[in-house]
């Protein structure tokens, strides 16, 4: 219970009372009528009692018995609950998301069921950021209500901290490392064809439409000291059509000598099967069965095929990106020219040749199968690698 009492420096009524957490509060009413300052003390120890009574259910309730206390509310009686948000989020609610208490609901719960979902979504749920939204407004409604002080969806200065820390982690080790690459592109288990793109994208940092985009005449493997791979466009699997690259100027990537042998073994020996005829300079150099550009996503489903195949850990294209930058700072490659042969160079980069681009690639250590790194091109398709127009 709470009193009124004065000051002897005022003549304003003062009123002291307990809020929710039991800790003592005082603070002037303003008046110097007492009846009206009484009436201030009831009305504070009205709201009180209120939000004692919502704390002490949202002890007890959790997540998705305030989703169905949110839905209940709206119906009408002797209506039927419609199909809104809150009846989507609670189909979708898992693991600690249905069992913990509302009150004791926190960021990471959140994180751990957003990852759970990306994970194993049902084909018919709405995508898993269309989900967090759904329970961000439930969630900002309970603390409307008085149940919660704050919004689990966002995170707290320590939990931030937590996350920033986390996404430094993922971000060190989310490439593979250079063991995991070696056996995703030496691999019997994986298709020839497929071994030789995952290696054009882990060896020269190129992003996935830009090497879906290239064709054969792009590919200099007769060019000294190492072989050249022009990247002038990119394929766009949204609008399906070819665009310009982002920079808008081609770019030469110089051609690792293991990558070089993979290539002629490849537009020699599993290009013409993949297109039922000879390879010309026109073709695509990773096209679809028949010819036709592939796809991302399809390229995609692919990679994750093959990693669960041999047993790696899960990754996706950009994976494949990011060992270029880890598998080249480890040997010694210089940031700079790292960013100019992948398309990522900065105003403040200096201008670096052909030449040196490889004689950086060049420390880059990795082994292939030797069958395949050691294979030799016959004079007869040498015409093949020469640059032509583009």
């Amino acid at each position: 219970m709470g009193f009124l009492y004065r000051r002897r420096d005022s003549r304003l009524w003062w009123v002291c009372w307990s809020d929710t957490s039991g800790e003592r509060r005082r603070e002037s009413t303003g008046l110097t009528d007492l009846e009206a300052a009484r009436q201030v003390l009831a009305e504070l120890e009205r709201r009180v009692t209120a939000r004692r009574s919502l704390t002490q259910a949202a002890t007890a309730q959790t997540v998705a018995d305030h989703a169905r206390a949110h839905l209940e509310a709206r119906a009408r009686p002797g209506q039927v609950l419609a199909k809104d948000d809150t009846a989507v989020l609670l189909e979708h609610l898992r693991g600690p998301m249905r069992s913990v208490a509302l009150c004791d609901l926190r960021y990471h719960h959140v994180v751990e069921w957003m990852r759970e979902l990306s994970e194993r979504r049902p084909m018919d749920a709405p995508p898993t950021r269309a989900l967090y939204m759904m329970l961000y407004r439930l969630l900002d409604g309970a603390v409307a209500d008085g149940l919660i002080p704050t919004n689990p969806c966002r995170p707290s200065e320590e939990s931030e901290a937590g996350a920033m820390a986390a996404d430094v982690e993922r971000r060190l080790s989310n490439h593979f490392t250079r063991d995991e690459l070696e056996r995703l592109i030496s691999d019997p288990r994986v298709d020839r064809a497929r071994r030789c793109q995952w290696a054009v994208l882990a060896l020269t940092g190129a992003r996935v439409g830009e090497v879906l985009a290239l064709r054969v005449r792009q590919v200099d493997l007769q060019r000294v000291p190492l072989g050249r791979m022009l990247v002038a466009g990119r394929w766009d699997s949204k609008q399906r059509r070819l665009t310009p690259s982002r920079s808008g100027l081609p770019r030469e990537v110089p051609v690792h000598r293991a990558l070089s042998g993979m290539l002629a073994h490849y537009v020699r020996e599993v290009l013409p099967a993949r297109l039922g005829r000879p390879a010309t300079p026109d073709d695509l150099l990773f096209p679809s069965p028949g010819g036709a550009p592939q796809q991302a996503g399809t390229t995609l489903a692919h990679l994750q095929r093959d990693l669960e195949v041999l047993g790696l850990r899960k990754g996706n294209l950009h994976t494949l990106r990011r060992t270029f930058f880890a598998l080249g700072r480890q040997s010694g490659i210089a940031q700079a020219t790292l960013r100019v042969i992948s398309g990522e160079a900065r105003p403040v980069d200096p201008d670096i040749t052909f030449a040196a681009r490889c004689a950086e690639i060049s420390r880059l250590e990795i082994k292939v199968e030797p069958s395949l790194a050691g294979a030799l091109l016959p004079a007869s398709d040498r015409g093949l690698f020469r640059l032509g127009a583009t």
